[in-house]
C-alpha cells in the first residue's frame, strides 16, 4: 500500500490516506480482482467509504495507468467518445494496461453506460470508430500481428489487445436515485464485473480516523483550556454524526 500511495502521490494530490483495518482489507480485495487477466470491478458503496483511494493505490502498485473522464460544462457524447478512442490507443497501439475509472457523477447521459456495458460484453463498441479511424489502429498493429499466430485477422488482434489491456472500474452509490435503472440498462455490469461491496464506515473506525487527523488540534485546544476532554469527545460524536447524515443523503 505505501508503494502504490507513493507512486500515485508523485505524479499527483496526496492521498491523505489512512491505514485502517476496513480499508485494508478492502485494497487486498481489488487488488486481488484486477491482478486477474480480462479483469473488470464493480465497486458498489455510498459516498465517503475510500473506493477511490482503494483503486488508486492498488493500481499504482502495479504500474497500470489510470484513466478518469474530467467533465466540463460542454463535455458530451463527442468528447466521451474521444476519451474512449484514446484509452484504446493506450491498450492496443502503445501496449499498456490501462485502470478506466467510471464514477457515479460521471454518468451525464444514459449513452455513456451503454458503451461501458458493450466494452464490458465484447471489448468493443459499434459504430464508435470510423473505417479511417480503424485502419490507423490496424496499420499501426500490423507488424505485431504478423508477428504471433493465435489470432486470424488484424481486427481479433486489435480487440484481444483492449480485452488484455484495458481494466473497466466502476463506481456507483447504492443511494444514488439512479442506481437500480442503471444496473437493469446495464446487466454486464453483474455479469462481466467482479461486484464488490464497500460498507459504511463502522463508528470504531470514524472515531479513529477523527481522532488521528485532528488530534494535535485538540492537543492544542485542551491546553489553552478552551475544550476538555468531554468537549472532544462530544465533537467527535457531532462529526460522525454528520458523516452518516451525508452518507445517508438521498434516503
Amino acid at each position: 500500500l505505501n508503494k502504490g500511495k507513493m507512486i500515485y502521490e508523485r505524479d499527483n494530490d496526496d492521498l491523505h490516506t489512512n491505514y485502517f483495518d476496513e480499508f485494508i482489507q478492502n485494497c487486498k480485495i481489488v487488488d486481488r480482482i484486477i491482478s486477474q487477466t480480462h479483469s473488470n470491478i464493480l465497486l458498489i458503496g455510498s459516498y465517503a467509504v475510500g473506493r477511490k483511494k482503494c483503486v488508486r493505490i492498488t493500481s499504482s502498485a502495479k504500474n497500470y495507468e489510470q484513466f478518469s473522464l474530467s467533465l466540463t460544462k460542454d463535455y458530451s457524447m463527442k468528447e466521451f467518445k474521444k476519451n474512449i478512442k484514446d484509452v484504446f490507443n493506450i491498450v492496443t497501439v502503445e501496449n499498456r494496461v490501462v485502470l478506466f475509472i467510471i464514477e457515479m457523477h460521471h454518468i451525464i447521459q444514459p449513452e455513456f453506460m451503454e458503451y461501458i456495458n458493450s466494452l464490458l460484453c465484447s471489448g468493443e463498441v459499434p459504430s464508435l470508430l470510423s473505417r479511417d479511424e480503424q485502419d490507423s489502429f490496424l496499420n499501426q498493429l500490423m507488424n505485431e500481428f504478423k508477428e504471433q499466430n493465435e489470432y486470424r485477422t488484424p481486427y481479433e488482434f486489435f480487440i484481444s489487445r483492449i480485452r488484455k489491456n484495458l481494466k473497466l472500474c466502476i463506481l456507483l452509490d447504492h443511494d444514488d436515485k439512479e442506481f437500480n435503472q442503471i444496473i437493469l440498462n446495464n446487466p454486464a455490469l453483474v455479469t462481466r464485473c467482479n461486484v464488490v461491496w464497500f460498507n459504511e464506515l463502522s463508528e470504531d473506525t470514524l472515531k479513529q480516523l477523527i481522532k488521528d487527523e485532528l488530534q494535535s488540534s485538540f492537543t492544542l485546544l485542551q491546553k489553552s483550556n478552551i475544550i476538555n476532554e468531554k468537549d472532544t469527545t462530544l465533537i467527535q460524536q457531532a462529526m460522525i454524526d454528520m458523516y452518516k447524515a451525508t452518507s445517508n443523503r438521498s434516503e
